[in-house]
């Protein structure tokens, strides 16, 4: 497929964009209809022009298009497919298509997800609305098909076809670099969402609400995207040597980790807005950030002063997103400034230790931690460290870690507080079980010998949170029982059925705290050791020994690899590699042997070894609990999958099953109040 018709398709976008934009105007100021369907052409016509881009450029990597400057620098012909269309998002130009792609795709399902009626005059705020909202995605499809034209083309055609490409970087050429940065682009284009549609209540301006239930769905499958790609990274980065472990706090990590803690705080700070019409500024206001927040990453990545494997060297395109991210906040600020009034809150909050308060202070929390991290990755970048990478780990423990604290305090004690006035008046009662088996385990632990105050707060902070929800749990399922005649079984099953963000948010911090657990123990109690083996020899760390067999010479795909084989204790096999690529054999990258059970992991890293692979040099590491981190975040995901799904249908029962369904809503509303005290979800 000829390349300029991909420039066209970026053309075509762009022109869209610009129709779109004049229409959005015309709309916005006379309402209306005709200018309002004009937008939407124009917007639809921008995001065709996108993803008719994006698959020139998908058609060019599967036929070896060595035409394409973008293609001959990241791919070749020795590429396994799966990673020959990730080299589609490897480099600067297809990066940012990626982007645009999953920002037309995210403002195509906004835009044609909510359509005005068509009467003109009693649409007018209506029009004015959807005019705004399709105006931010216009707007942004726009920048991208502008910027690409402009000096990111990945359409650019090389004077001579080059006989080969030059592949992926070595470090990228692990699977994960198949779904990782697809994800956190999805995330970060779906918390463009929850921004447009706050800007179009905004801009109907009628304090309507009904706006926080599609934003809601946005935040919560932006949150879950980003949190997907952020634990595949770490992952990517545990069993790649040379990246810092699971997390090195690298600039561009940071920037992924920024818009997730703001859209965990937007997510809680939506559900309070919602069954309380309390902190409507807080939800405007993080929605806002988040979006923002994620442009602050293709900043990072994009002004060349990150040295990373991640970035890319092009400081021009730092100064357009720096440029966007000013035009974009100026003007949320000025339309949100305008509509204040609008931002009051509906009825008095209840105290500090009410849901709607802990939710207050887990938002300011989440957005300290926020910006701890940003001011670490940042400020260097500001003051013109050439290639420093952040301000260092003893920074983000100082600083970080005591806020961290604070979150999982909050986790463990959310499912006891209620909301309102009132909350404070059961508070005891329903602390009372949770917090003696969390104390009374973390005496237990300290009996048995763990004597570090982090690992000792961790252990009670999970005991308290699994206790609060198990015991809310049963006193909720057992009302239910009693008001409808179900047994233990078919009333858990309708209570969790009965409200999934509840349930679902709880599950979600009970796996954060699993998850926290599991940080806490890796890094506080694993143990290392290097050393010179001959084969036959054992190397030991933490109580695990393997048993050193040789090195041999390996052949892969589109490398060579020094294998080195281990055994274990128990009769099992460890490999370790170092992995030279034809095309890159200057740059070799570790493949770490690995045997990872519930309690720790046991990492194998080959340094270096002699001809004939009789002695090598290893690195042994014993990292406890491990397996903690990975479930915790499998844990997050499910919760946030059962938050998802849509509640229960209101109204009749199933058929064959009416009266039993009408019984179990009234049950389940006497539960509700009978709940109260305990402190229902949001």
């Amino acid at each position: 497929m000829s390349p300029w018709i991909g420039s066209a398709a970026l053309g075509l976008a762009l022109a869209g964009a610009a129709g779109s934009v004049g229409a959005c105007a015309a709309a916005a100021a006379r309402g209306g209809v005709r200018p309002l369907g004009a937008a939407r052409a124009g917007f639809t016509v921008c995001a065709l022009g996108l993803v008719s881009a994006a698959a020139v450029l998908l058609i060019g990597l599967a036929r070896d298009d060595f035409r394409l400057a973008y293609i001959a620098a990241h791919s070749e012909r020795g590429l396994a497919w799966p990673l020959r269309l990730a080299a589609f998002w490897a480099g600067q130009e297809g990066s940012l298509l990626l982007w645009a792609t999953m920002l037309a795709l995210v403002g195509g399902a906004v835009v044609w997800g909510r359509r005005t009626g068509p009467a003109p005059e009693a649409a007018r705020s209506a029009a004015r609305s959807e005019a705004a909202v399709i105006a931010v995605f216009a707007v942004l499809g726009g920048f991208f098909a502008a910027l690409m034209l402009a000096g990111a083309d990945p359409f650019r055609v090389l004077a001579e076809p080059a006989a080969e490409g030059r592949g992926l970087h070595p470090q990228l050429q692990y699977w994960a670099m198949v779904v990782h940065p697809p994800l956190l682009m999805l995330g970060y284009a779906a918390s463009g969402a929850p921004f447009a549609l706050a800007i179009g209540a905004l801009a109907r301006g009628d304090g309507d609400a009904a706006w926080l239930r599609p934003a809601r769905r946005w935040a919560l499958g932006a949150w879950l995207s980003l949190g997907a790609g952020i634990v595949l990274g770490m992952r990517w980065a545990y069993v790649e040597q040379g990246w810092g472990g699971y997390w090195a706090w690298d600039p561009v990590e940071n920037a992924a980790l920024l818009p997730w803690l703001t859209g965990t705080a937007l997510l809680h700070s939506m559900a309070v807005h919602q069954h309380r019409g309390v902190l409507k500024g807080w939800t405007v206001a993080l929605a806002g950030a988040t979006f923002l927040l994620s442009l602050v990453g293709a900043w990072v990545t994009r002004a060349g002063s990150v040295a990373s494997v991640h970035s890319f060297a092009r400081p021009e395109l730092g100064a357009w997103f720096l440029g966007l991210m000013a035009a974009l906040g100026a003007g949320a600020g000025a339309l949100a400034w305008h509509r204040r009034a609008l931002l009051t809150a509906e009825r008095r909050a209840g105290g500090m230790l009410s849901r709607e308060g802990a939710v207050l202070a887990g938002n300011i929390l989440l957005v300290m931690a926020a910006a701890s991290v940003g001011a670490g990755t940042l400020l260097p970048l500001v003051a013109g460290a050439e290639g420093r990478v952040g301000v260092g780990v003893p920074f983000y423990i100082r600083t970080v870690a005591p806020i961290g604290l604070g979150i999982v305090a909050l986790l463990a004690l959310s499912p006891l507080l209620a909301y309102g006035a009132t909350a404070l008046r059961g508070l005891g009662r329903a602390a009372a079980v949770p917090v003696a088996a969390g104390v009374g385990a973390a005496g237990a632990a300290l009996l048995l010998g763990l004597r570090h105050p982090a690992g000792l707060a961790c252990v009670l902070a999970l005991v308290v949170g699994v206790a609060a929800v198990g015991t809310d749990l049963v006193t909720t399922v057992r009302g239910f029982a009693r008001a409808t005649g179900f047994g233990a079984i078919g009333s858990l099953l309708r209570v969790v059925d009965s409200n999934h963000r509840r349930y679902g948010g709880q599950l979600a911090h009970l796996g954060l705290l699993l998850m926290m657990a599991g940080v806490v123990g890796s890094s506080v109690f694993a143990a290392e050791t290097a050393g010179t083996v001959r084969r036959g020899e054992s190397v030991s760390v933490g109580g695990q020994a393997a048993r050193f067999d040789g090195v041999k010479r390996a052949r892969g795909e589109n490398y060579t690899a020094a294998r080195a084989a281990f055994t274990l204790a128990d009769g099992a096999s460890l490999a370790a590699e170092r992995r030279y690529y034809d095309r890159t054999p200057d740059q070799p990258v570790s493949e770490v042997g690995l045997r990872s059970t519930w309690r720790g992991d046991l990492m194998l890293v080959l340094l270096d070894w002699t001809e004939g692979g009789e002695v090598a040099t290893v690195q042994v590491r014993a990292i406890p609990m491990m397996a903690w981190v990975w479930t915790g975040a499998a844990v997050i995901g499910a919760g946030g999958v059962v938050c998802l799904r849509p509640g229960p249908r209101r109204g009749g029962g199933a058929q064959g099953g009416g009266g039993g369904a009408r019984r179990g809503g009234a049950g389940r509303r006497r539960t509700a109040a009978r709940a109260a005290g305990t402190g229902g979800g949001p």
